[in-house]
């Protein structure tokens, strides 16, 4: 795979050209302001970030060979996770994925299952796009919310 392709993947982790860094998304927020969510039901910026982090952590461990059983509707279940300990697992996520991206080659197959395999780059867009997707809705809640200020 071409270094152009390794180029976009960590641009990609970045968050470079695309929307606010990550971090900058993530800072700032007590654990209280952080369990919040906009109206009845709505998912609050913590339950977004868990999910980010699960995702993430799955895909890690799953690019370095152990694929994990995944119950379903536990990628919401925050638990007793402190908005502060999410923030630091996404932050040491997100430099283990990076340093993927920048170290392992990008055609590397990674088998899942007997019969499902992935590559490297490939596997890294995707978690990149999911990440940005939800980090999009963890603004649009803390705008919602009052607790944006980064504009």
């Amino acid at each position: 795979m071409s270094e152009w392709v390794r180029k976009a993947v960590i641009d990609r982790l970045n968050a470079v050209h695309m929307h606010v860094d990550a971090k900058v998304a993530i800072e700032g927020l007590s654990d209280e302001e952080a369990k919040m969510g906009p109206y009845e039901g709505g998912r609050s910026p913590k339950e977004f970030l868990y999910h980010i982090v699960f995702w993430q952590d799955f895909e890690y461990d799953m690019l370095r060979g152990t694929v994990h059983e995944v119950k379903k509707g536990s990628d919401w279940d925050v638990g007793s996770e402190t908005w502060d300990g999410l923030v630091e697992r996404f932050n040491i996520g997100l430099e283990g994925l990076l340093s993927i991206a920048t170290n392992w080659d990008m055609d590397k197959e990674i088998k899942i299952t007997e019969t499902v395999s992935t590559r490297v780059g490939p596997a890294l867009l995707g978690i990149s796009q999911h990440t940005s997707y939800h980090l999009g809705q963890l603004v649009t809640t803390r705008k919602a919310l009052g607790k944006w200020s980064k504009d």
